[in-house]
């Protein structure tokens, strides 16, 4: 959620930087949009971090306790 949320400012601030009527508003509006695109890879790879934290899910009981392979009944 938080991904989407600075994706949508970079979209922004490139857009404005496209309707900018002076260079210094161009340079301005494509360094926030640079910003806004570290921290969106700043979310994502503290998300992944996290989810290498995790430990492996610990499955007992054969075919039954994994669904997610596609082929339990």
């Amino acid at each position: 959620m938080e991904n989407a949320y600075w994706v949508r400012r970079t979209k922004a601030s490139l857009k404005s930087a496209q309707e900018a009527t002076s260079a210094e508003a161009r340079l301005i509006h494509y360094e926030l949009a640079g910003r806004y695109s570290l921290n969106a890879l700043a979310v994502d790879t503290q998300a992944i971090a996290q989810a290498d934290a995790l430990p492996f899910p610990i499955c007992t009981g054969g075919r039954k306790a994994a669904p997610w392979r596609g082929d339990a009944r």
